[in-house]
């Protein structure tokens, strides 16, 4: 039986110095090393949501008070090293895969760890620390150049000619293990070269990376004939596949799909989707 302290202690309190202070660690390992929600947190110890988010904003207060403003970009850096290090692993994995829905599986992992990534750094720092007033080191175009020579051949994303500014600093950071602060120099390097005229006219503003890395002679016409061919043969072989699938199930069961049963339906868009093994 559920006792009155486990009922008391399962809505937020109250709690003892003791038992504060164990959650709050724990909240610590499983957000900022393990990278969970608050509310996946909240499931795992059994406390109310509203609890871990506190214990999340008194760390986020603790680290800024510990590290300073200055120096908590470098500290988070060295938290996002772990995942980092499973980015490339998949990196490894794609590059050997043939199999055009482990490709897409893959990539989506990546964009996952990605975004997990960029959201360890937004969660911290929060409203602590304004990025733009800090960080004035001056990259080079060299650096900035091998940055963008990278993104555009490693093939870690489909579409180099179409990214916006966001995409960028997380390309920037997965790629160079640097912090958000450096990205931020590097971008604007990128800017002061000449990547604004490379700008499409729409509404989330992309970059055509491709197009600058050209012009800018990062890489040669002949390597982003390459890159375009590589990313065309895909979407083909992908298009091959797919209307392969629906020939299978037309031959099967009939032309006329309004006899078809809803599990063939479910059969077909597993084979198509989900059936990656």
């Amino acid at each position: 039986m559920t006792t009155l302290l486990e009922k008391k202690k399962s809505l937020g309190g109250p709690y003892s110095k003791d038992d504060q202070e164990g959650r709050r660690d724990q909240v610590y390992v499983f957000h900022f090393e393990n990278g969970y929600s608050a509310l996946k947190i909240a499931e795992m110890l059994d406390v109310n949501r509203n609890t871990v988010n506190e214990d999340i904003k008194y760390w986020n207060k603790q680290i800024t008070m510990q590290f300073g403003k200055e120096n908590l970009a470098g500290t988070l850096c060295r938290q996002i090293e772990r995942l980092d290090i499973q980015r490339k692993r998949l990196v490894e994995k794609l590059e050997k895969q043939d199999d055009i829905l482990k490709t897409i599986r893959i990539e989506k992992m990546l964009f996952d760890i990605d975004y997990k990534i960029t959201g360890i750094i937004s969660k911290v720092l929060g409203n602590n620390l304004q990025i733009e007033e800090i960080g004035n080191e001056k990259v080079s175009e060299q650096k900035a150049s091998e940055l963008v020579r990278d993104i555009c051949l490693s093939g870690s994303i489909m579409y180099p000619d179409s990214q916006n500014e966001r995409d960028i600093l997380r390309e920037t950071i997965v790629t160079t293990s640097c912090d958000i602060r450096h990205a931020r120099n590097i971008f604007k390097c990128l800017i002061e070269m000449g990547l604004e005229v490379f700008s499409k006219d729409t509404l989330g503003k992309e970059f055509d990376l491709l197009a600058f890395a050209n012009a800018k002679g990062i890489i040669t016409t002949k390597e982003v004939e390459n890159i375009i061919q590589k990313r065309e043969e895909i979407d083909r072989n992908e298009k091959q596949r797919l209307d392969n699938i629906e020939r299978k199930y037309v031959e099967k069961h009939g032309r006329d799909r309004t006899k078809w049963t809803k599990s063939i339906f479910e059969q077909m868009d597993d084979e198509m989707f989900r059936n990656l093994n």
